[in-house]
């Protein structure tokens, strides 16, 4: 009987507890199918964009921190950095209510103590669990630049027939202060002769004269080239001289010679000083005759399929006799083709190839790439990846990945294998601003190219057009250039992106490292008088206009008829102008000079679309444009126009 009724007690109780649960809970919010739902708890997480960062000393570095909200949760949140090294300081930032991410910026002071450590990012809020990160940060030692200087010559590979003279230029970069004059001579083998001007440089630049003794034998010789300056070790340059021999075709104190790169004359022609013209004949790409004038021209007709083109260069005797030897600069022999296959190119991008002076265009998703007449001897590879964007603004390509490849020489026919866009050998462009001043609200359109000190040059990318005084401009990274490499940036400006614009304003700037820059357009072109010289028996045309300050060292007028494919153009130096207030740019009557075809000329009766230009400059040197050495800046205008002669 004890038992029974212990359980039927305890039963009694279960049946009690039982009933005071179920009406606890009966007005709690059960749901119509009977399951309770979870409470609403307000979360808060955060992550670090990246968690690796570098603050070099006296220096910065942001941490991009990521906040995820969870639970309805809104309120701001307090970034605070624990663990900090000395001499490291961040200040607290708040993340604002609804705001979903923030920068926390590390600063280090001059004395910060250098190497490796984790500080914790601490985020804290009201009504929410505190949550960490961790952040990799590593003090770097900042290296005191010391004074000093490095200096490269320019080309470093000149090619002189023996009895002739060329030019060369020594670029100085100097750093930590340094101002001191850089002494230049040089130790040259038997037969070559150098002279520095001047001979203690004080600036950024001098230039060398390079004369080759008359019998030299024809071959490889090598120059060095040394700079001292007082406290400073002695840098050296090697300048490689080619020496031909002087051809079997003709004789003279000047020598052009032609690069099958950009074609080779059907004819060619000279005048001494204000003499007749008279025709040169050449033994392979080499064309000698004597300029004993102060001044003199050449004439020369290529074939640009499927008609000729004629140019005439007017200069001083020094001028003539360099620029036959810059037309072909790494030398006359035959030209390649070479392919290669692209990889890592997006479904919307672009790739601007450079290979030596050749340059191939490829469009994704095409993967071939292929140059044509590439030059002789050692190149070097330099590519641009474009990716397309399309958004509020338009279309617009922007610079993502480049690429290089340094002192190749490959066969005819040979292939560079795949150049990927996103292995090893690439990067990503660094990037700066410039701001163009005197763009008057034009629209403007910026080439980026990328010249080396190995005869090599190429566009790796084109920002078709836009508004505004402020653009950005990509690059080559430091750690990915070495010396004689120049970064060429050229802006031009015109009034709309109409393509029958009929005038442009040009301005270029030679840089070495990619940094904020400032370039400052001239004023417009004076519109040139266009007249008519003669119908018969070809036409000839001529150009005049003022010489303008800004434009003050290289004039071009150019003729070209497209209904029968010819074209007469007449280059102009300032030095050839000795002074003169306007520049007269005529074609010759070329009708009675040996080998001449009048059906070379432009035709009367066919319209002519004329192209007049005009380019200035301030550093010391060039001929046709500024000299390519560090802080180069150069100016150019043009106007176009119609005429029936």
């Amino acid at each position: 009987m004890h038992s029974s009724n212990t359980l039927r007690a305890h039963q009694g109780r279960l049946a009690f507890v039982f009933a005071l649960l179920t009406a606890a809970t009966a007005g709690c919010g059960k749901s119509a199918t009977g399951n309770d739902p979870d409470p609403v708890v307000p979360t808060m997480a955060i992550s670090l964009v990246s968690a690796n960062l570098s603050v070099a000393q006296s220096g910065n570095g942001n941490v991009t921190v990521n906040v995820t909200r969870g639970g309805g949760f809104t309120g701001s949140v307090t970034l605070a950095v624990e663990g900090l090294p000395a001499g490291v300081s961040a200040p607290n930032v708040v993340v604002a209510s609804g705001a979903t991410s923030a920068l926390v910026t590390f600063t280090a002071t001059a004395g910060a103590t250098t190497g490796a450590s984790s500080p914790i990012i601490r985020a804290t809020a009201t009504g929410v669990s505190a949550q960490t990160a961790t952040v990799s940060l590593t003090v770097t030692q900042t290296v005191v630049d010391q004074p000093g200087f490095t200096f490269a010559v320019n080309p470093a590979a000149v090619t002189i027939i023996a009895g002739q003279a060329g030019a060369a230029t020594v670029d100085l970069t100097r750093s930590g202060g340094f101002a001191g004059a850089v002494t230049i001579t040089s130790t040259v083998p038997a037969g070559i002769t150098v002279t520095p001007t001047p001979a203690s440089v004080t600036t950024n630049q001098g230039s060398l004269a390079i004369a080759v003794a008359g019998g030299t034998a024809a071959g490889n010789y090598t120059v060095t080239v040394r700079g001292n300056a007082t406290g400073q070790t002695e840098r050296t340059a090697a300048l490689a001289v080619t020496v031909t021999a002087a051809p079997a075709g003709g004789a003279g104190n000047t020598t052009w010679t032609f690069c099958p790169t950009f074609g080779v004359p059907l004819w060619v022609a000279v005048q001494d000083g204000a003499g007749a013209w008279t025709r040169v004949t050449g033994a392979g790409n080499a064309y000698s005759f004597d300029i004993n004038a102060a001044k003199g021209g050449i004439a020369y007709l290529l074939t640009e399929a499927p008609g000729t083109g004629l140019y005439l260069f007017y200069g001083t005797k020094a001028e003539l006799q360099a620029r036959g030897g810059q037309l072909c600069p790494a030398g006359t022999g035959a030209t390649r083709t070479v392919n290669a296959t692209l990889a890592g190119m997006p479904t919307l991008s672009q790739a601007l190839l450079g290979l030596g002076n050749a340059v191939a265009t490829v469009t994704a998703p095409t993967t071939a790439a292929q140059w044509l007449k590439v030059q002789p001897g050692n190149v070097d590879l330099i590519a641009g990846l474009s990716t397309l964007t399309i958004g509020g603004a338009g279309a617009t390509f922007t610079p993502s990945r480049m690429l290089t490849r340094r002192g190749i020489n490959p066969a005819d026919n040979a292939s560079l294998g795949t150049l990927d866009f996103n292995g090893a050998e690439s990067f990503v462009p660094t990037t700066a601003t410039v701001t163009l001043n005197n763009s008057g609200g034009e629209f403007t359109a910026i080439v980026e190219s990328y010249a080396t000190a190995n005869n090599s040059f190429a566009t790796y990318f084109i920002d078709a057009g836009a508004v505004g005084t402020v653009r950005t401009i990509s690059g080559v990274p430091g750690a990915k250039q070495i010396a004689g490499d120049l970064h060429f940036i050229n802006v031009s400006a015109v009034p709309s992106l109409d393509p029958n614009n009929t005038a442009t304003r040009n301005v270029g700037l030679l840089f070495n490292t990619m940094a904020n820059k400032t370039m400052t357009f001239g004023p417009a072109l004076t519109i040139p008088t266009v007249t008519v010289l003669a119908a018969a028996p070809t036409a000839r045309l001529q150009a005049s206009y003022p010489v303008q300050a800004e434009y003050n060292r290289y004039f071009t007028a150019d003729f070209q008829q497209t209904t029968n494919n010819r074209r007469a153009q007449v280059q102009m130096t300032s030095g050839w102008l000795a002074g003169a207030g306007t520049a007269i740019l005529g074609a010759p009557d070329l009708s009675a000079v040996a080998g001449w075809n009048n059906a070379w000329g432009l035709v009367a009766g066919n319209a002519v679309h004329w192209t007049v230009a005009a380019t200035g400059w301030v550093q010391a040197g060039g001929i046709i444009s500024t000299p390519f050495v560090e802080g180069a800046v150069y100016t150019s205008a043009t106007k176009q126009g119609d005429i029936t002669p």
